[in-house]
């Protein structure tokens, strides 16, 4: 069964460099990453799928951000845990006409 998981405003960071790439920084999660992707539609939210067990609706997206992710094709994932990066990975970022429900 996958466990959906609604990640808040102020629970993830984003950052933007001057080459325009973004990084996103989650709190660390058990288990694996496993062909890690992220829907988007140009909305206030992005679904990331960090494995076959759990994925992420990450809410809240900042307006300023909002383009930017409909530009890119990836961003680099952080996930952090007692203010330490233990895991960073490049996650490819997907352009969908709508996202899926959260059901």
């Amino acid at each position: 069964m996958v466990e959906t998981v609604v990640i808040p405003e102020g629970e993830y960071d984003l950052l933007q460099n001057e080459d325009n790439e973004i990084l996103m920084a989650i709190r660390a999660r058990m288990g694996n990453v496993e062909d890690p992707h992220i829907l988007y539609d140009g909305g206030d939210t992005v679904l990331f799928y960090r494995n076959n067990e759990t994925n992420f609706f990450i809410e809240a997206i900042p307006t300023t951000v909002r383009k930017l992710l409909s530009e890119v094709t990836q961003l680099l994932m952080i996930e952090v845990h007692d203010d330490q990066i233990v895991s960073e990975y490049t996650v490819p970022v997907r352009k969908v006409a709508k996202l899926p429900s959260r059901s």
